[in-house]
Order: structure tokens, then C-alpha cells, then sequence
């Protein structure tokens, strides 16, 4: 049966199974120096208290997670690879969100980001930042607009080199809804 679990406390075998979905998204273009980059960024950010993690599960296989948190505590992070992102404590930094392929997952990837809006919002974010691949910001617009959001506002594209990649990705503001449909929460 598929779960979904807010994650308290981080280990290695959460680390690796993260890695491992990240990894199948961006083999091609990164090296062994940036897993261990990601690796290790991973455990500081994902031990933070201020941050959430929320899996989703097949019994003990990681099959994908969410991950966020308060853009102020990430942003010297942030600004390192764009610098026109703005320093804000309202915002909520969505910093990853994958789901293995093939695991028919529309609906665990809504899942997950219901779960992580609920609990942000529990803490009084409503607004919620991130950076999308291009090729699928609309579709995930389409998404969220139908699911979470009032508002979402495509900011600006990256063009290259974002964390060593030479795709183009969309650095977005999502506004969410005070209550959310609790289907597929």
C-alpha cells in the first residue's frame, strides 16, 4: 500500500533513497563530485528543524519525496545560483519534489504537495516559492491552480547552469488556498 509520511527524523537510508530518485532524473548531467555535493547539502538542510520532509512509500521503498522550507534560512544557498532572488521569511522553499518514474504517480505526486502545503501552512506560510523545470512549469501551473493555489506567478527563467545543469528552469511564487480539498491528502 502507498503512503505518505512526514519524516521527523533523517538517516542514511532516507539520504540514499533520495539520491537514488535524484539520481535517475539527473544522471546524465552531473558528476560523482555533485552527488557527494547533494549528499551532503541533503543531510545539512534536511536536518535543519525549520525544514519538511515528507515521503511517499511503497512498505519500506522510497518511491518519492518533497522537501521544503523557509526561503530565508536557504536563501545563501539560492543566491549563489540566481541572484535576483529576494531574501523573504513569508516565503515557503519548495527545493525538491520527485517521484520515480513509472510508478503511475499523478496521484502520489499530488499527495505530496497537499501534504507539504497543509503542514506549511499549519505554521502560517502561504506563499510558496520554487524552480521548476521548463519544459514542465505549465503543466505543474495547471496543476496546483486546480489543486492549491489562487495565484501563481512565473517570475523569471534561469538560463543555464542552475546547480550545474544547462536546462532552463522558471522560478515561480505560488499564493495557496487557506483550505485545500482534502481529496488524495
Amino acid at each position: 500500500m502507498i503512503s505518505v509520511e512526514l519524516v521527523d527524523e533523517v538517516n542514511e537510508d532516507i539520504i540514499n533513497g533520495i539520491l537514488e530518485i535524484y539520481k535517475t532524473y539527473y544522471n546524465s548531467s552531473k558528476t560523482e563530485f555533485d552527488f557527494l555535493y547533494f549528499r551532503s547539502f541533503y543531510k545539512k538542510v534536511l536536518t535543519d528543524s525549520k525544514s519538511t520532509l515528507f515521503l511517499l512509500k511503497n512498505e519500506n521503498n522510497i518511491l518519492g519525496y518533497i522537501y521544503g522550507i523557509p526561503q530565508n534560512i536557504i536563501f545563501p544557498e539560492l543566491v549563489r545560483f540566481d541572484p535576483e532572488i529576494k531574501y523573504s521569511s513569508n516565503n515557503y522553499y519548495v527545493d525538491s519534489l520527485e517521484v520515480r518514474r513509472n510508478c503511475g504517480n499523478v496521484f502520489g505526486f499530488l499527495r505530496l504537495i497537499k501534504n507539504i502545503v497543509n503542514e506549511a501552512t499549519k505554521k502560517g506560510f502561504y506563499i510558496f516559492s520554487m524552480y521548476t523545470r521548463s519544459e514542465i512549469t505549465h503543466r505543474l501551473i495547471n496543476i496546483l491552480l486546480k489543486e492549491v493555489a489562487d495565484n501563481i506567478e512565473i517570475k523569471r527563467t534561469i538560463k543555464g547552469n542552475w546547480y550545474g545543469t544547462e536546462e532552463l528552469y522558471d522560478y515561480l511564487e505560488v499564493t495557496v488556498r487557506q483550505i485545500i480539498k482534502k481529496r488524495f491528502l
